[in-house]
């Protein structure tokens, strides 16, 4: 992920995520559908995600990596050894339930969706699943945010509610040591 992925929408005033697929650089996709926009949710901006954002863009420009500390694994690809630090985090907390992984994360969120009775098209469009609906199936970004608009997937997914998590502890404030660190995306 990269500065220049997080977006700010000039019409709607919503930010959001473009998820692409740049193989030279190692930023792969599963399928076309995993190629979408996605706002961001008010908590992650509540938590200053926006400020760090900034940062990664003074630190290095617009191409510049989020989290440059996340390396490619043997075939290139950044996500797996992200998840596998997570499940070495998880059971350093002692969390030893084997089908608690990362992408449960995603799971979790499409049932929220669910919970909070959002259209399963816009859940689909927002999880980068293909669903059952042969209409939905096929939507890019581009086709996502036409059919459906940034402000109508926005407030879906404001409706994925998790009361009793807090992120407070989150708050994001740049360190004393922050510098640039030329990692960059393209």
């Amino acid at each position: 992920m990269c500065a220049n992925d997080i977006k700010l929408d000039p019409s709607s005033g919503v930010h959001f995520m473009a998820v692409i697929e740049e193989n030279e650089t190692g930023r792969s996709v599963k399928t076309e559908n995993s190629i979408r926009a996605i706002p961001l949710h008010p908590e992650l901006l509540r938590i200053g995600f926006s400020k760090f954002i900034s940062h990664r863009r003074e630190a290095d420009g617009q191409a510049a990596r989020l989290f440059p500390d996340i390396k490619q694994n043997s075939k290139g690809n950044y996500g797996a050894a992200f998840s596998q630090w997570f499940g070495r985090h998880k059971r350093s907390l002692g969390i030893d339930n084997n089908s608690s992984v990362f992408h449960s994360f995603r799971h979790g969120f499409k049932d929220a969706l669910r919970a909070a009775g959002v259209n399963e098209d816009i859940n689909d469009a927002l999880t980068g699943h293909s669903g059952g609906n042969t209409v939905a199936r096929g939507y890019g970004s581009d086709d996502m945010v036409r059919r459906f608009g940034l402000p109508a997937l926005k407030a879906a997914l404001e409706k994925a509610n998790y009361p009793d998590l807090d992120l407070s502890a989150l708050l994001w404030k740049p360190s004393s040591t922050s510098q640039g660190t030329r990692h960059r995306c393209a």
